[in-house]
């Protein structure tokens, strides 16, 4: 009962972070071109240190696949910034690679950072067997005995229906889903259903075990497997069904994955599951652009002579220069809404805070803002939230979490 509050818990951090970013999770691999863990190139500390702070505001959490070289310095950067993370270790069958990252896991898990949320120990090892059940079991108890945080291994649903005997070796079920890869294949009219079904059907085996979605995703680019068809707008309607079904199901999923990965062949698609292209800085496609459109609405919210003198602070999702502000006033008499303020501010540094004064009078305010490049105004960008602090709160550091956004009220009558 105690590992199961724990991971309940974990994962319902993971879902109060959900509501106000566009993924609950999303799988993170942090190589870009010309990297790769084949030949032995692995990213800087710094080219890691960039994507979490973008990973920060795509999704609630992140989950990792390996902790060798410096993909092992990613749970304490995760901790610096608050991302709760789950980190992994990557089994290969060969007890001289795997001992040592086992090892450096345990370390990982027993530093006690506050954002290492479960430990994932091996990736489809039983799907492409690089160990036997009983090799995979015995590691999953060595990592277990050791660490206080709830531990797991990721398998695709149908290894979780066939071997009941793995789910008391961990304290919840990791599971992988993706209808392109099914037999038969999925079509995109039917993936986002099928995912959730094969959710449920697994939940409804293990009702005492806590169940998560580990992958899940579709890729934009490659060849199609029969009726399943790779593309950028396939994959946006995935992606934005998904959301809506596990929103009501109450599923947490972890979508796959942030970037593509350059690295990869995987029957063509390999390199095109990301929500982002490899290439830095960040160019999110059209799915993480319909994600987030969903999240991300215009405020309104009425001022009155209390609340004055306002302070607004703004955050500018890449990829972007610059923002352009728009509040609007309401006008009681002509019952309509009347521009207030337009103004230009500027990022100063991707992805932080910057404070914007902004004097209002008392009144009913609804407050806009959209992206744009030094080549012109994105009319189709997403709106950006905005959050207030009175002024009477001593708030100095520019880089605090969000506050949650003004709960939006009705219009005037």
């Amino acid at each position: 009962m105690r590992v199961f509050v724990l991971v309940f818990l974990a994962l319902l951090d993971a879902f109060s972070a959900w509501a106000a970013k566009p993924l609950p999770g999303v799988c993170y691999s942090p190589f870009r071109t010309g990297q790769s863990p084949l030949l032995g190139r692995y990213p800087t500390q710094t080219h890691i240190k960039e994507d979490l702070q973008f990973a920060r505001r795509a999704a609630g959490a992140i989950r990792l696949y390996g902790n060798e070289r410096t993909l092992r310095t990613i749970p304490a950067l995760c901790a610096e910034i608050g991302l709760p993370c789950y980190p992994a270790v990557f089994l290969t069958g060969d007890a001289a690679v795997d001992d040592p990252l086992v090892a450096a896991l345990i370390q990982t898990a027993q530093k006690s950072f506050p954002t290492t949320r479960a430990l994932i120990v091996g990736n489809e090892t039983l799907l492409f067997n690089r160990l036997s059940k009983k090799e995979l079991k015995t590691r999953l108890r060595q990592v277990r005995r050791s660490v206080s945080v709830p531990v797991t291994t990721a398998e695709p649903w149908h290894i979780w229906r066939d071997h009941p005997d793995l789910v008391p070796e961990v304290d919840f079920i990791c599971l992988h889903v993706h209808p392109y890869w099914e037999v038969p294949p999925q079509s995109i009219e039917n993936a986002a259903a099928f995912v959730v079904a094969r959710f449920q059907e697994i939940q409804t085996l293990y009702p005492s075990v806590p169940v998560v979605i580990g992958e899940t995703g579709w890729p934009s680019k490659g060849p199609p497997n029969e009726n399943a068809v790779p593309s950028p707008t396939n994959q946006k309607r995935f992606f934005l069904e998904l959301d809506g079904l596990a929103k009501s199901a109450g599923i947490l999923w972890f979508g796959f994955e942030l970037f593509d990965e350059s690295w990869k062949e995987e029957g063509g698609v390999g390199a095109h599951w990301g929500l982002c292209e490899t290439n830095r800085p960040p160019k999110p496609k059209p799915a993480l652009k319909g994600l987030i459109q969903t999240r991300i609405q215009p405020k309104e919210n009425s001022v009155t002579p209390a609340d004055i003198p306002l302070r607004f602070w703004w955050w500018a999702p890449p990829p972007t220069d610059r923002t352009q502000l728009r509040i609007e006033r309401w006008n009681a008499n002509r019952q309509t809404w009347k521009l207030h303020l337009l103004q230009e501010v500027r990022v100063i540094q991707e992805g932080k805070w910057r404070a914007f004064p902004a004097l209002l009078p008392a009144g009913h305010y609804r407050w806009t803002a959209q992206n744009g490049t030094a080549e012109g105004w994105n009319s189709s960008s997403p709106w950006i939230p905005f959050y207030r602090i009175l002024q009477q709160q001593n708030v100095s550091d520019p880089l605090l979490e969000p506050l949650a956004p003004t709960v939006p009220v009705a219009l005037p009558p």
